[in-house]
């Protein structure tokens, strides 16, 4: 019987896992999208500045591997539950 309730538990902390590494991937996959679009905005307004679209292509790169990977999935987790949006979109 333990072994039956230790196997729940461990599908729930899986399915918990999958659930915030979703969450990361979308919401990290949206700031990625703003950055873009913000920094064409910038780099129009501001020819001097041009290179800052080129850059925006990597980024964020390195938060979808690992060092920094798992404290940015925990990280947006945190925010995404301690301060939900109004429109429920948590972005």
């Amino acid at each position: 019987m333990w072994y039956k309730v230790s196997k729940i538990d461990k599908e729930k902390e899986m399915e918990k896992k999958k659930e915030m590494e979703d969450w990361f991937k979308k919401r990290t996959d949206k700031h990625v999208k703003l950055v873009k679009k913000y920094a064409e905005k910038i780099e129009k307004a501001f020819p001097e500045l041009e290179g800052l679209v080129e850059q925006t292509k990597t980024h964020d790169d390195s938060k979808y591997k690992e060092p920094e990977k798992t404290p940015y999935i925990y990280i947006s987790w945190q925010y995404h539950i301690n301060y939900p949006s109004p429109k429920g979109k948590g972005f």
